[in-house]
């Protein structure tokens, strides 16, 4: 049993992350695949257009968000797309009565480019932050918020 089914099957919030332009070329099928079973879904906004062109879709994170849920007792799916320091996209599809999406941004507090060194990491730490929002009841606004904070 995969992860994504374990999640599913004991009622566990399950993210998915889209991880790399290159994965999305080469893996279609298999994120195509785990995709139903996702609550959360993040990427940024290089593989926002990697998924745009592999899902000929010119609304990723609506179409994403409208993909069927294996997991019914979670009948909302969070798309999260960063963009550096651009507001970070919200999309959420609610599936408990056919599929409603409802759109936010949330903006990015400005950082001094003299603190960046170095930003491998920074889609991971924003998961991180995320999910630490998640596990602590956030609603989704404040769950991003952290994620862009860390």
């Amino acid at each position: 049993m995969m992860a994504a089914e374990f999640a599913c099957a004991n009622n566990k919030p399950f993210g998915f992350n889209l991880s790399a332009p290159f994965l999305i070329q080469f893996e279609l099928e298999k994120i195509k695949a785990v995709l139903p079973y996702a609550d959360y879904v993040f990427c940024n906004e290089d593989e926002q257009a990697a998924m745009q062109i592999a899902l000929d879709s010119s609304n990723v994170a609506e179409t994403i968000a409208n993909i069927e849920k294996k997991n019914t007792k979670r009948p909302k799916r969070v798309v999260i797309m960063t963009q550096g320091p651009l507001p970070t996209q919200v999309c959420v599809g609610d599936h408990s009565e056919g599929c409603v999406t409802t759109h936010e941004n949330v903006e990015v507090p400005a950082l001094d480019k003299d603190l960046i060194v170095d930003t491998n990491g920074a889609g991971d730490s924003f998961v991180g932050g995320f999910f630490a929002g998640v596990l602590t009841g956030q609603d989704v606004r404040k769950c991003v918020e952290m994620g862009n904070e860390l």
